[in-house]
């Protein structure tokens, strides 16, 4: 857990949210984010791996740690980098423990002892997510395919989003995300915290997953991809107090 996170006092709130209000949410934050992040891509006529979509994921978090409410966001970095890694390598073991590909004649069983040995609804959400990420490589992939064929699209040169218009996307998701978990789950907590680590569980469990999905030995491919968040927390500090003047130009 990250400094001043505990999540005791949501599992002690039995009137207000709780612990899988919180997973819910940012699970959710994330869909969105996805989401929206699909359609710049639909645009560009870009395709991706998963990997590339955790990396993504990994800039996401990066710029929540950059947040004005956070003071030491450099000694916040190797926290929440701890909690990726060790979340996907949780992660990685728990699914190849109990496997839950569609062929496995057991999945069901697995995905309940999978649950009942984990926290909240961690599995759930992973799941969900992991079904909208799958949904967008899919479409990304129908797109490309579709106008390449339709007006000799240009070849793909570029991994990554574009630079401009995905901070604009940061910017604009991370703010609204936060504000809404404010709004409607929490007033009595620091809930930029809250979001980091949670947000950092997640994407470790996405990353975990994913590399589990792939059969890979280990969760290295995705991990290889974590400098990411400390090169978008980086972005979002520069650009913080800059945003209307950067917003402008776009």
């Amino acid at each position: 857990m990250l400094p001043n996170v505990d999540y005791s006092i949501l599992e002690d709130n039995v009137f207000g949210a709780n612990i899988v209000d919180l997973e819910f949410a940012v699970m959710t934050n994330l869909r969105v984010f996805v989401e929206k992040f699909k359609d710049i891509l639909l645009k560009e006529t870009m395709i991706q791996t998963p990997e590339l979509i955790v990396a993504h994921l990994y800039g996401y978090l990066g710029f929540l740690v950059s947040s004005p409410e956070i003071k030491a966001h450099t000694k916040l970095y190797p926290k929440v980098l701890e909690i990726l890694e060790h979340e996907a390598n949780y992660a990685y073991t728990k699914f190849s423990t109990y496997p839950v590909y569609f062929e496995n004649p057991h999945k069901s069983d697995n995905l309940q002892k999978m649950r009942s040995t984990t926290y909240g609804s961690i599995v759930a959400q992973t799941l969900r997510l992991g079904r909208v990420i799958f949904d967008t490589l899919n479409e990304l992939n129908d797109n490309h395919r579709y106008k390449n064929i339709t007006s000799m699209g240009k070849k793909q040169t570029e991994l990554f989003c574009p630079q401009d218009t995905f901070l604009k996307l940061l910017i604009t998701t991370t703010t609204e995300n936060i504000n809404e978990l404010k709004d409607e789950l929490f007033d009595d907590v620091n809930i930029i915290m809250y979001a980091i680590n949670q947000t950092a569980i997640q994407i470790g469990w996405i990353a975990g997953y994913f590399a589990y999905l792939d059969k890979a030995s280990s969760c290295k491919t995705y991990l290889e991809y974590l400098p990411c968040t400390k090169l978008y927390m980086e972005f979002g500090c520069k650009l913080k107090g800059l945003e209307t003047e950067f917003l402008k130009r776009m």
